[in-house]
């Protein structure tokens, strides 16, 4: 079920698979129960109640469902698209960075940090050793933002059953030109 509270606090959301993953919402007290529709991949609450997540075939909007990171209203209604293709979605504490590693089963593995609606991103590492993520060991990327801004947390293939914990720097001038640093 996964339910995760809205950032206010005002709303609960969760998805129930059969089949499929269908994400729904509802207020906080139980009531306004609202299908959202097919559940976005990764995905989390966003400013004003909206929802951000890798879109796998959300399709009440029209996009093609091509692990794009869109945003959503909590109807399903398509607001923007945030970020690129992805999987795993990390997201700034201030909503303007999103990262996020390649498509499942993808080689190489990538990792790329997106500024809020670039689609192209940089990329952080690029690895030959996607038999670590995606055969041998699982061990996701799962980049995840430390919440003053400064990195990007992750775990990164080294070998062909191999991972590490890594991280990037994030410049304060528009944060680009990332420098990579073993955690």
């Amino acid at each position: 079920m996964h339910p995760r509270y809205s950032l206010d606090g005002t709303k609960v959301a969760f998805n129930i698979e059969n089949k499929r993953a269908f994400l729904f919402t509802m207020d906080a007290d139980g009531s306004n129960l609202q299908l959202f529709g097919v559940k976005p991949l990764h995905w989390y609450w966003y400013e004003g109640n909206t929802f951000v997540g890798q879109d796998t075939g959300v399709g009440r909007d029209g996009k093609p469902g091509d692990s794009t990171g869109r945003r959503w209203e909590a109807s399903g209604r398509w607001i923007e698209d945030v970020s690129g293709r992805g999987n795993h979605m990390a997201v700034s504490p201030d909503g303007l960075l999103f990262a996020s590693d390649s498509d499942y089963h993808s080689d190489p593995v990538v990792l790329k940090c997106n500024r809020k609606g670039d689609l192209s991103g940089t990329t952080i590492f690029s690895s030959p050793y996607s038999s670590a993520v995606w055969a041998n060991g699982k061990a996701h990327v799962n980049p995840s933002f430390a919440r003053d801004n400064s990195r990007i947390y992750y775990a990164k293939p080294t070998g062909p059953n191999k991972v590490e914990a890594y991280y990037v720097e994030l410049t304060r001038e528009g944060r680009e030109g990332c420098r990579e640093a073993e955690a």
